[in-house]
């Protein structure tokens, strides 16, 4: 948000400038030429503001191990995806959040259907840092994949149950010590079909581990919003359908929390699609 307000105003200084410069405030053009010429001028220096952070994700070395999330790196992840959210026209719709603990880590579990689950995450919960367990593909995509491993976010290698299990180690030590909300998506992959797929028992032993609340939350929606990137304004829907703290599930097996969670998202996104019927 404050880079965002940032751009904005040295959108309104060049504009201005230019204006005292060319006297054009003395003309009857004043108005419609700011209110064209202002939009893109935010444009061009969000494109600079891309091509810094690409640069400097080329000095970030990805093969350092990172121990802890970092404040600053976490800051500009979120702070770009205020921006990628605004850009795509995205209007986000929010419902449970008084669900969320009061205090305290917790690990928040969700389906995945989209690369923007993770950015409106960011977008609607103001806790931080959010930690996400993704694949160790994510750091090879450009600017974004240096950034989420100076961040601290933690990969999870899906082929190597002994790699796997050091990463759900990591991601519980991170609620232990208070460094961070950890989230995790129980399918493993990106359902290209929409439809949930397998929830894995393993991605709860992140929270049964050390004790934490699970937060459940169904996401709808986020797979069209790359369809509708700047052509027209998409619908997503940020529901938070649950919250177990440890007293809830503790005599459950991880098996048994996946299929409860996995039931829950399911029925809040049938609610959903009949909605938009």
């Amino acid at each position: 948000m404050l880079i965002s307000i940032i751009l904005w105003l040295l959108s309104i200084g060049i504009v201005t400038c230019i204006e005292l410069t060319t006297k054009l405030y003395e003309t009857i053009w004043t108005i419609p030429v700011t209110i064209l010429v202002l939009p893109l001028f935010y444009v061009l220096l969000f494109i600079i503001y891309l091509l810094i952070v690409f640069i400097w994700s080329l000095f970030i070395n990805k093969k350092k191990v990172i121990n802890k999330p970092n404040k600053f790196y976490y800051w500009m992840i979120r702070q770009t995806c205020h921006l990628i959210i605004s850009f795509s026209r995205t209007k986000i719709h929010v419902t449970g959040l008084d669900k969320l603990p009061k205090s305290g880590r917790f690990v928040i579990v969700n389906n995945h259907t989209s690369n923007f689950d993770q950015i409106v995450m960011m977008k609607v919960l103001k806790i931080s840092p959010i930690i996400f367990i993704t694949k160790p593909e994510n750091e090879n995509i450009p600017i974004a994949g240096a950034f989420i491993h100076k961040a601290g976010f933690i990969t999870i290698d899906r082929d190597n149950d002994f790699n796997a299990i050091k990463s759900i180690l990591k991601g519980a030590k991170y609620i232990e010590d208070d460094l961070a909300h950890i989230s995790i998506c129980p399918e493993g992959t990106r359902s290209k079909s929409g439809e949930l797929l397998e929830f894995k028992a393993g991605a709860y032993k992140v929270a049964t581990k050390v004790k934490a609340p699970i937060v459940t939350i169904a996401l709808t929606n986020c797979n069209i919003i790359h369809k509708n990137f700047l052509l027209k304004r998409t619908h997503v829907y940020f529901d938070i359908v649950d919250c177990l703290y440890y007293e809830d599930y503790k005599e459950l097996s991880t098996n048994q929390i996946a299929e409860m969670s996995k039931e829950k998202i399911q029925l809040q996104i049938n609610i959903r699609k009949g909605e938009q019927k």
